[in-house]
C-alpha cells in the first residue's frame, strides 16, 4: 500500500507530462493530435513506476516493453 501511495506523484508527473506532449504536437500540427501512441508510452511509464518504483528510468527497458506490447496488439 505504501508502494502505491508512493507513486501518486509519478501519476501527476505522467499525466503533467502527457498534456505537454499532446500541447507541443496540437501545436505542431495545427490542432491535430493523434493520442493513442502518447497514451501508450504514458502507460506503459506508469506501470513500469508501479513495478519498479518511481525513481526508476531506463528508456531502453520501456521501449523494449513498448516493441513487446506492438507485437502483441
Amino acid at each position: 500500500p505504501s508502494h502505491i501511495r508512493s507513486c501518486r506523484s509519478s501519476q501527476q508527473r505522467y499525466m503533467k507530462d502527457l498534456v505537454d506532449k499532446l500541447e507541443e504536437e496540437m501545436k505542431a500540427n495545427n490542432g491535430v493530435v493523434r493520442p493513442l501512441h502518447l497514451f501508450k508510452i504514458m502507460s506503459i511509464n506508469f506501470m513500469v513506476a508501479l513495478c519498479f518504483g518511481p525513481d526508476f528510468h531506463d528508456k531502453n527497458f520501456v521501449n523494449k516493453l513498448e516493441e513487446l506490447i506492438a507485437e502483441d496488439i
